[in-house]
């Protein structure tokens, strides 16, 4: 009996603060992620320039979106010509599709500043043209912040770390 107590506190704990499972619902992250695909991500991890993340909906904290990690804290992003640049240097960004567009824009015309805050993050699908992300809800804060996306785990062909 205390085998059991035992996995099942075990059991509560990896799936309510260790791992997340998801379902990917949309087409925002296309080509990297893609509608109907179930990933694990791990929680309290602090995300890297290029992780897909989960985040909470800033409007609705029941809500959750699955974007990547463009800028962190300090960082200046713009984008010219259809290329990014972060703090002035020109990004490669293969998880985009050749034909994905992304309109110029530098940080401030959605933030009114010019650098990511200490402790935040600019994101952004990798389906720029049917994405809400940072450019719409600005910066997403550490509370904000649910996991990080490691596995697609279904369909099973589709198995991969990201």
């Amino acid at each position: 009996m205390i085998e059991f107590l035992i996995l099942g506190a075990f059991c509560w704990f990896l799936f309510t603060q260790v791992i997340n499972i998801g379902i990917i619902k949309g087409q925002s992250m296309e080509k990297t992620l893609h509608d109907g695909q179930y990933t694990i991500s791990l929680k309290m991890i602090k995300p890297s320039r290029g992780d897909i993340v989960v985040i909470k909906s800033p409007e609705d904290s029941q809500v959750r979106y699955i974007k990547r990690v463009i800028g962190v804290g300090g960082d200046t992003i713009q984008v010219k010509n259809n290329q990014l640049y972060i703090n002035g240097q020109l990004t490669d960004e293969p998880y985009l599709a050749s034909d994905v567009k992304t309109d110029d824009f530098v940080l401030g015309d959605f933030t009114g500043r010019a650098h990511v805050p200490y402790g935040c993050y600019f994101v952004m699908g990798d389906n720029r043209a049917n994405s809400l992300d940072s450019r719409s809800f600005g910066y997403v804060t550490p509370d904000n912040l649910e996991s990080v996306v490691k596995v697609i785990v279904f369909p099973f062909q589709d198995l991969k770390f990201v």
